[in-house]
């Protein structure tokens, strides 16, 4: 009988999961940290995903890190510097971003960009790292340095 007369179900939720994702380097919290202190032209970054794949990091303005998706890690926009497409394997991975041009003191965002192999944009964004270039001087320092005087 072809009436047209049955019955939709509910929507299924299915969840896929990531191809890739981070682990933790140490401590609870999964994601990239910093593995160096940075610098004008250079930041590096660590990271331990969970299979062998693919990876790219961005820094950009730490106000643009919330809106950062794979697209626009993969396009590089608004990209100091980035890294693309790295091979990685299993356990602690290195990434260094180069010719950045970074002001000292100013607040910019790493973010990391995990997959499998088959790059089919299918895989994890890591939680942006806070990198800040400090100063080269010291912006506050004694005239003379405090010493102990005894009160007669």
């Amino acid at each position: 009988h072809e009436r047209d007369d049955g019955t939709l179900s509910e929507p299924l939720v299915l969840k896929i999961p990531a191809s890739n994702e981070f682990l933790s380097l140490a401590g609870p919290f999964p994601g990239p940290a910093l593995a160096a202190s940075p610098s004008t032209d250079e930041v590096k970054v660590e990271f331990k995903p969970k299979f062998a794949g693919n990876a790219w990091a961005v820094l950009i303005p730490e106000e643009e890190a919330q809106f950062a998706t794979i697209v626009s890690i993969k396009a590089k926009t608004n990209a100091f510097c980035w890294a693309s497409g790295v091979a990685v394997s299993t356990g602690n991975q290195y990434v260094t971003l180069t010719g950045c041009g970074l002001s000292m003191e100013t607040l910019y965002k790493a973010v990391v960009y995990v997959e499998d192999t088959l790059n089919e944009n299918d895989g994890t964004i890591g939680p942006g790292v806070d990198v800040m270039v400090p100063a080269n001087s010291t912006t506050n320092s004694f005239s003379t340095y405090p010493s102990v005087v005894l009160d007669a």
